[in-house]
């Protein structure tokens, strides 16, 4: 197994996931259908001879996909040159996309949202150090009234506020629900899986928290601030939060995903816009913002060149400055805020030790990708009106062809060290989630148990794949999750097992504090957290490509 199926940020649902109830997180099913592709319809604006190649292989690309559109933009030198739209705009006819249709951007939303954030950091009503209770007082959580007062905003934008992910895709789109979500559900009945600022761990209420201070600030809701603070002065003009605003806009489109049937589980085929999620308390981490691949490049020109009338050019460069590792590759990725931040691009091979911002993004029918090269002035948009979309084939050449990149050099390796075996055994145990977990090593092997999820009919595979001596692979139901253990200082043993759906901490002799949760419960859980089993991008060695 290579790390080739190790990032996929945007958690996983598989297209049988016929009990999701509301739910459901973003991410990528098990590899298109082959329903989409083109129709031999392409539309282009300024592509010339040297675009063909990447725009043959966006063609390629969406013909393996169930995603009926897709549209895409290049920007090289700080200039846009090529805008491509391919295939339907809708599932269910024969309409084209055009370069400036409407799409979502699903988590590619948080750099926006991180931007909105550091605004008020440059105006003093707030500093990273901020907690949540001191920004939001309404926050204690019921399980312990102390977390608020761990958790800052730092944490927040740099997903290190040890939040269990949950995203309500049944929500409301009433502009209020945000807060009252999150007063009325979220702190009452959720929790933290980890102290705040252990580590980095994807979770999107990390960004609807941050959304929700953000708001509380204004006198305005968060859809109206982001298009009056972020998205219209960086140029983006046709940017909304809301999904009525698409809809009067009327250039949008509609795909392939996940919609809620008559007994309120999720159904997969084509989605009408009456059909796609409009949910308030989750805007911030990204569940409805609609742009287009040229307006989101104005955020690539603003991360490279800046513009002080949006923000300083010190707090954007913390933007795209490592703040914390990522700690699942053999190089030294990491997490700005907002934005991914990786030393180097894998291809096939070969291996550019180039700086690469990246971002991508999933809501139940939309997919993208955007990449930012810094170094070579480049910078790519990818939206697309499929579900878990992915676009090999046309990053490649994008990166090969039009990027400029440096003569390769050797890919970074994973280590594996037997001594740390040792360092990893014991029993951790996830209070409110996954209950305990039983690690054990046999030869150069370890071996995991879980009994709850055991009882509740999971079949875990206890022998462990490993990646490197701290990151493994364990099979659940046949799919594969990731396991980081962390914490290991100055040879003391491990003290997490970290992933997306669960944190295990090293058991100290204290009860279980919560009920066990049900099979439902567990399912929302991996859903969100399951890797692909298709070709992906992942980081192996930072970025992977093919």
């Amino acid at each position: 197994m290579t790390a080739l199926v190790l990032m996929t940020l945007l958690a996983c649902t598989d297209k049988d996931a016929d009990d999701t109830g509301g739910t459901t997180d973003g991410g990528a099913p098990d590899g298109g259908s082959g329903d989409g592709g083109t129709g031999g319809t392409v539309t282009q604006e300024g592509c010339e001879d040297r675009h063909a190649a990447f725009i043959a292989a966006l063609e390629a690309d969406l013909a393996g996909q169930d995603a009926p559109g897709v549209s895409a933009a290049i920007m090289e030198g700080g200039v846009v040159t090529c805008r491509v739209a391919l295939g339907r705009k809708h599932a269910e006819g024969e309409e084209v996309p055009g370069v400036d249709t409407l799409f979502q951007l699903g988590s590619t939303t948080k750099m926006f949202t991180s931007l909105a954030t550091l605004q008020r950091v440059e105006d003093g009503g707030l500093t990273l150090d901020t907690t949540l209770a001191q920004a939001y007082p309404d926050s204690e959580f019921a399980f312990d009234d102390t977390w608020n007062d761990l958790v800052t905003v730092e944490h927040m934008l740099t997903h290190q506020g040890g939040f269990y992910d949950y995203f309500d895709w049944a929500g409301s789109s009433d502009d209020a629900d945000l807060a009252a979500f999150h007063e009325e559900v979220f702190f009452p009945y959720l929790w933290l899986m980890n102290e705040p600022g252990a580590f980095w761990n994807y979770s999107n209420p990390n960004f609807d928290v941050a959304g929700l201070i953000v708001e509380a600030l204004d006198d305005r809701w968060f859809a109206d601030l982001m298009v009056e603070d972020v998205f219209q002065p960086l140029g983006m003009t046709r940017t909304y939060m809301r999904k009525e605003q698409a809809v009067a806009d009327g250039d949008y489109a509609t795909g392939v995903g996940y919609f809620f049937g008559l007994n309120g589980a999720t159904d997969y085929g084509p989605v009408g816009i009456d059909d796609v999620p409009d949910v308030a308390s989750a805007r911030p981490a990204g569940a409805g913002t609609w742009s287009t691949p040229t307006q989101v490049l104005q955020m690539a020109r603003f991360l490279v060149e800046g513009d002080p009338a949006v923000l300083s050019d010190a707090l954007r460069q913390e933007m795209t400055t490592l703040r914390v590792p990522l700690e699942l590759t053999a190089d030294d990725a990491g997490y700005g805020t907002g934005i991914l931040v990786f030393p180097g691009l894998t291809i096939g091979d070969d291996y550019y030790p180039v700086p690469v911002w990246e971002h991508g993004g999933n809501t139940l029918s939309y997919s993208s990708a955007f990449y930012v090269l810094p170094e070579q002035g480049f910078a790519i948009s990818i939206l697309d009106s499929g579900y878990g979309s992915y676009w090999p084939a046309a990053l490649t050449a994008a990166f090969e062809d039009l990027a400029g990149l440096p003569t390769p050099t050797t890919v970074p390796e994973y280590t594996f060290d037997p001594a740390r075996l040792d360092l990893h055994t014991g029993t951790y145990e996830d209070t409110y989630g996954f209950g305990e977990m039983l690690v054990t090593r046999g030869g150069d092997t370890l071996f995991l148990e879980l009994p709850l999820l055991t009882s509740l009919g999971y079949v875990v595979e206890p022998e462990l794949e490993p990646i490197s001596s701290d990151l493994w692979l364990v099979y659940l139901d046949g799919y594969p999750y990731d396991l980081t253990f962390l914490g290991a200082q100055d040879g003391g043993q491990s003290r997490w097992i970290r992933n997306r759906a669960f944190v295990g901490t090293r058991f100290e002799g204290k009860d279980l504090a919560a009920a066990p949760p049900d099979r439902a419960a567990v399912r929302q859980a991996l859903l969100r957290a399951r890797l692909p089993q298709g070709p992906r991008l992942g980081p192996g060695a930072s970025l992977r490509l093919r």
